[in-house]
């Protein structure tokens, strides 16, 4: 039953509706949080929150004396909890928001919501057992309580309470906001999509919005779950400490649709996760600033601070391993600026990545930073297209270092590599640094012989660094060299290939990528709300819980088979349920519905079709993974029809594998699969269709597996040559081939290495 909202003239009931049922799952979501923390009296869950100085962040003191014991006892008070509840609660809230939002989306181009002006004063306010309630109209509003939610329907308000951040005593708060440019200015802490020992969600649909806060802000989490959506504008977001995607012990998430935006941090922000945590932050559009600056002093050197910024995973050394923090910025010419410890680093058992789809970015930290893992851990750094630059001073650009992997990936343009020691591929201390360079006229300035593939052997063990440039004609300041390969160190490896290829001397702006927003491998990511929530059907949901939790033990795992065996007994009545957890966000129960639905097997087959018209890519691939798994030609026939020309990369190379596992085609699609192998612009789609047309074995793709052999990539030019290796009437082709004149190299070795295997048929 939905909360009763009061009756008030001029409000519509359509409104009224959509305030009940969220506000009724907030509520919900509320008691589940309390259930979670039922284990803490009031000083122990005010011990959590007040002490986060026991991580190392937070306060104004940035040299705060770590006491190790209390840290210890801070980790064990901490493991009380049921986060997993915590988190459940966050999708119950996100759940109801994203029916909330479809239909304020609804009444407004209905226009129900126009001229609702409360001249200053709510529209609606009262109270609920779970907090208070304020509606606000289409004009200026200023609001300073806090709040279970605040919905504003207009006008450039202001926001001086928390602002979608929980405190004591409010332990779920929301605030979505329709239209205006708006001000949130607090130095409270935990603010503007804030879940601290709780669940804080800010929505802003569009306006040139400003967002001032302190310590835990602007998409944070300190054992709970706290979203921060910007959907449109020109941006600015300023903050203290652990902000802007920032999860501890929880989720934290800031994700900016479009516009050009300004971030601005002290440290442990912009896509950062501390222990038991993930931070992401998302940015789709625009030319963004990163910055990262002013954080706690670095013993190193002076003048310098600490970043934990911009895609990092930080552990409690030595007391517990690291989080999970990603930055993915999908379009615009971007600028990241970080001190110590940053762009793509981990550190103890972290994992931190940067991802940057496209533009011309320049990339500027001091150490450890760009691709660098440190004390067992991961740093990735992946750039996928555009003229940037990466300066360092060391210790940085795809270096490991004890016992840890980093790696920088720049997939093409023109870059400019700049540091001075133990960096561009570098590892140290048993550690293996790569750094992987596509594409482009490249330079590489290095300072001294630690840099550019170096690795030596440290601790009787092997240390290994390696710099991979696969083409253009580049330069090097340091050992590197353009055509050749090189040692450095014991261990340390560069490689430098020296070919020009032909679309290489095109501008640079033809290799760059326009349009909408890209996602990997160019496909739109994720154009629906942020998180898809799957509709509750309660027996079926019941069983796909204990089907997909794993605990030890032979009678868990015996109830867990059980569980798993009654939903395929159920068959054709638990299907339209099923395909509808592929779009959820809980990995583990998609994986147990992937593999209940393969069992059902054929009565399956209609609605994994229907799935694969989703605009999801991911649900999308899910249903060709399934429908390439059913042995049952109806299933291959929807994949192939459907899937070879899916805008999705994943579901064109499956379709085009299924091929190459059945070895036949309709006829109707043999085209298609030509197209992929000449057109395509992904290169495992490529591949998979070369693969295919290899089993098939028709003597009529010799010509096109030929071309193929002078792909831009290596993978698939190697593939091409596979192909041809098995057909036999692709000998007398390869023997003209080979006599040509004008082939590279490498294309002649290629066509001679399918010769030989032809040959020892």
């Amino acid at each position: 039953m939905s909360f009763p909202v009061p009756e008030v003239s001029g409000i519509p009931d359509g409104l009224r509706r959509a305030l009940a049922e969220f506000i009724t799952r907030l509520g919900q979501a509320d008691r589940m949080v309390e259930e979670a923390l039922s284990p803490l009296d009031d000083e122990t869950r005010a011990f959590l929150r007040s002490r986060s100085d026991l991580l190392g962040i937070g306060g104004d003191n940035l040299e705060v004396d770590w006491d190790e014991r209390e840290a210890v006892r801070y980790l064990r008070t901490a493991e009380k909890m049921d986060r997993s509840m915590i988190i459940a609660a966050g999708l119950v809230s996100l759940s109801g928001l994203e029916t909330f939002l479809a239909t304020i989306n609804r009444l407004s181009q209905e226009g129900t919501l126009s001229g609702l002006d409360g001249a200053g004063r709510p529209l609606l306010d009262f109270s609920t057992p779970w907090g208070r309630v304020l509606v606000g109209g289409i004009e200026r509003n200023t609001y300073r309580d806090p709040a279970l939610l605040i919905l504003d329907l207009g006008g450039d308000d202001v926001y001086q309470n928390r602002a979608g951040g929980t405190e004591a005593g409010q332990q779920v708060a929301v605030v979505v906001d329709l239209a205006g440019d708006d001000l949130y200015m607090t130095e409270k802490t935990g603010a503007q999509g804030a879940g601290l020992l709780g669940i804080g969600l800010l929505v802003d649909l569009a306006g040139d919005d400003e967002y001032r806060a302190g310590d835990f802000a602007q998409g944070a989490s300190l054992f709970g779950v706290g979203i921060h959506w910007d959907r449109e504008g020109r941006d600015s977001f300023r903050a203290k400490q652990f902000a802007q995607g920032a999860g501890a012990f929880g989720v934290g998430i800031l994700l900016d649709e479009a516009g050009t935006d300004a971030y601005t941090v002290q440290a442990f922000a912009q896509g950062f996760g501390l222990t038991g945590g993930a931070g992401l932050l998302l940015d789709r559009q625009g030319d963004d600033q990163y910055v990262s600056l002013g954080g706690p002093p670095d013993y190193r050197q002076e003048g310098h601070h600490q970043s934990f910024a911009q895609g990092f995973g930080l552990g409690l050394r030595p007391l517990a391993s690291g989080g999970v923090g990603i930055l993915v910025d999908q379009e615009g010419a971007d600028r990241y600026l970080a001190d110590y410890f940053g762009q793509g680093g981990g550190y103890w058992y972290g994992l931190g990545a940067l991802l940057d789809e496209n533009g011309d970015d320049r990339y500027e930290a001091t150490r450890y930073s760009q691709g660098a893992g440190i004390h067992l851990a991961v740093g990735l750094l992946i750039d996928r297209a555009g003229a940037d630059l990466y300066r360092a001073w060391g210790v940085a650009q795809g270096v490991g270092h004890d016992l840890a992997f980093g790696w920088l990936r720049d997939l093409a343009g023109d870059d400019l590599y700049e540091s001075h020691w133990l960096s561009q591929g570098a590892g140290s201390a048993n550690g293996f640094g790569l750094l992987m360079d596509e594409r482009g006229e490249d330079r590489y300035l290095g300072g001294e012989a630690t840099v550019q593939g170096f690795g030596r052997i440290e601790r009787e063990h092997e240390a290994i660094g390696i710099l991979l440039d696969a083409t253009g004609r580049d330069r090097y300041t340091g050992p590197g060299q353009d055509g050749s390969v090189w040692r450095q160190g014991e261990i340390g490896l560069g490689a430098d290939d020296g070919t020009w290829p032909d679309f290489a001397d095109q501008p640079a702006s033809r290799l760059q990528r326009k349009g909408p927003p890209l996602g990997h491998h160019g496909e739109t990511f994720y154009p629906h709300a942020p998180v898809l929530i799957v509709p509750d059907e309660p027996r079926l949901a019941l069983l796909l819980k204990e089907a997909s939790t794993f605990k030890a033990g032979e009678k868990a795992e015996a109830a867990r088979l059980a569980a798993e065996s009654e939903l395929v007994e159920i068959g054709q009545e638990a299907v339209s349920y099923l395909v509808q957890v592929l779009r959820s966000a809980d990995i583990g129960k998609v994986l147990v519905a992937m593999e209940v639905l393969k069992r059902i097997g054929p009565p399956a087959i209609p609605a994994l079709r229907e799935a694969l018209g989703d605009p999801a890519w991911h649900v999308r691939r899910r249903a060709a993974s399934l429908l390439s798994q059913i042995e049952d030609n109806e299933a291959f026939t929807s994949l192939l029809r459907a899937g070879l020309h899916d805008p999705d990369w994943g579901v064109r190379a499956k379709a085009a594998t299924v091929i190459a596992q059945i070895g036949v085609v309709p006829k109707e699609t043999l085209s298609a699969l030509v197209r992929l192998v000449r057109e395509d612009q992904d290169r495992d789609v490529r591949r998979s269709a070369l693969l295919a047309l290899a089993v098939i074995g028709d003597p009529r793709f010799i010509p096109v597996l030929l071309d193929s052999l002078r792909d831009r990539d290596f993978t698939v030019r190697r593939a091409a040559s596979r192909a041809l290796a098995k057909i036999p009437a692709a000998r007398e082709p390869l023997l003209d081939f080979i006599a040509r004149k004008g082939e590279d190299p490498l294309t002649i070795s290629l066509a001679r290495q399918a010769l030989d295997q032809l040959e020892q048929r």
